[in-house]
């Protein structure tokens, strides 16, 4: 029986995914099994990665892949597109586009070269549909690299011509205005045909009657379209941001509405002095953060979170609109146990940061308090119910390198918030007399948040609570309860009994 082709989500990707396949069963047959099962998780990633891999930022963002695969991975890159003659850059994808041209000139070879680097399955010379389909998979080939570039294509016929520039009050020179406003105000690189539209109203009290203009921007390169969620959107191109910032800019001046020059700012990793790394030496991680990933960043006590990031613009520091919360899986399964995580959750929903991140670390790990089953269930419910963001690594240095690749992309002006408004708003407080009452209830076994509140409502001291329950003998609990017009299913009977015992009994029954 022939073994079933495990195939790769993006198929010029396909010749990486062969090659691993082929060193996993070799590690199986060695007796390798942990080599075999990163390899497997590799395979795995790339069954999902939807575009070509062409640069190493690419790579490492797959699962599984260390700093030797990594590079065994770029090696086999660089020899596939060598073929084309393309040469591979390491860190800049964009660069390829460069050289684009050389594919399409070379039609003619095209035939001989994907005969020699594509699978047997996928070519038949002497097959005609078989030669049809290559022809396709050429041109998808192409504009596969096309859809990576960042850069627009350079025009080497219109170097001599005169680059295309509308009037500042020109239909075409407000949508630039009107993108460079939103990609300012709301923290987004690509904008909606409605959102344009919104902006146009918004700056220049303008309507936007004819999608042509939008059209032309595109052609001369000054802006770039895409398809994300369905909805074509659109960004400014560097040109276009060069001009969109210089027409706001000149806008706002004569509108009296900013200072003639913005102060400079940047971005910086925040990391809590009371974070406990493995190693025990936050120094140190310090140190590598700054020194082999060169991420700018800094020691601070945060009140809560392990990691976030702020801008620093002048003398003000203002909060970015992200925050991560770093666990390894053994901190995870005590929190469970000792309900720190459900409180600890609740803190985050409510300290003023929309995007929350949980960072769960050593996912491999054996020895656990709690079963398995039951902290993989605590992590579907936060990333399902709760609305957090899960990243799950298998080692310290793995986590350090996924903050490094976040941070490159945290390039977004900040909220408003500023950073010593978030402080004291998410200082600890001291406890309120209800909600210490409501943390002993629900220190009674069974009692959950709904019950501790019904009760802590009606009674609002413990001493108030035993003396109701205590003053007429006669009276069981349930009946209190029903006095009180607390709903039965709020308290169960189970439940009513447990808390019996506790106030109503000198001890416990054996």
């Amino acid at each position: 029986m022939p073994k079933q082709l495990i195939k790769a989500k993006n198929p010029h990707n396909q010749f990486i995914v062969d090659h691993i396949v082929e060193l996993k069963n070799r590690c199986l047959r060695t007796g390798q099994d942990k080599l075999a099962f990163i390899y497997q998780k590799i395979i795995q990633s790339l069954q999902k990665y939807p575009m070509p891999l062409l640069c190493e930022d690419q790579v490492q963002m797959l699962q599984g892949v260390g700093d030797k695969t990594s590079v065994m991975i770029l090696q086999l890159i660089k020899k596939q597109y060598q073929q084309y003659e393309i040469p591979f850059h390491k860190f800049n994808a964009a660069l390829i586009q460069d050289n684009l041209d050389i594919i399409n000139e070379q039609d003619d070879d095209m035939d001989q070269i994907f005969s020699e680097s594509c699978p047997p399955s996928m070519v038949c010379v002497e097959d005609n549909t078989s030669k049809r389909k290559e022809k396709q998979f050429q041109a998808s080939f192409i504009e596969e690299l096309r859809k990576q570039v960042i850069k627009p294509i350079p025009d080497l016929q219109s170097k001599s011509k005169r680059q295309y520039q509308p009037g500042k009050n020109s239909k075409s020179g407000q949508v630039l205005m009107s993108l460079y406003k939103f990609q300012k105000s709301e923290n987004k690189l690509f904008a909606s045909k409605k959102q344009i539209k919104e902006q146009l109203r918004e700056i220049c009290n303008s309507e936007l009657s004819s999608w042509n203009t939008i059209e032309t921007l595109e052609k001369h390169q000054l802006i770039q379209k895409t398809v994300l969620d369905n909805e074509i959107k659109y960004a400014l191109t560097e040109d276009g941001i060069k001009l969109g910032q210089q027409y706001f800019t000149e806008t706002m001046i004569q509108q009296q509405m900013i200072a003639p020059s913005e102060r400079p700012q940047k971005i910086i990793l925040l990391i809590d002095n009371r974070e406990r790394f493995q190693s025990n030496n936050r120094q140190i991680i310090y140190e590598k953060l700054i020194n082999i990933y060169q991420i700018e960043c800094r020691l601070s006590q945060l009140p809560i979170g392990d990691f976030m990031w702020i801008c620093q613009k002048g003398d003000d520091e203002y909060i970015c609109d992200y925050i991560i919360e770093r666990k390894t899986i053994q901190d995870l399964a005590h929190s469970i146990l000792d309900k720190r995580y459900q409180a600890q959750k609740h803190r985050l929903k409510h300290c003023g940061i929309n995007n929350i991140f949980y960072l769960v670390e050593n996912t491999q790990s054996s020895n656990l308090p709690v079963p398995r089953a039951t902290i993989e269930k605590a992590i579907r419910s936060t990333q399902i119910k709760d609305g957090f963001y899960i990243q799950q690594t298998d080692t310290l240095e793995d986590s350090l390198r996924w903050l490094a690749l976040f941070t490159k992309t945290v390039k977004v002006l900040p909220n408003a918030i500023k950073f010593s408004e978030f402080l004291y708003n998410n200082s600890k407080k001291a406890e309120s007399l209800f909600n210490l009452w409501g943390s002993m209830l629900r220190g009674i076994h069974g009692v959950g948040l709904e019950s501790a509140k019904a009760i802590a409502c009606v009674w609002k001291t413990p001493i108030e609570f035993y003396d109701a329950i205590n003053q007429d003998e006669s009276k069981s609990l349930q009946q209190l309860i029903e006095e009180n017009s607390i709903k039965q299913r709020q308290i169960p009977s189970h439940i009513l009994r447990q808390i019996e015992i506790l106030f109503q009994k000198e001890q416990y029954p054996n």
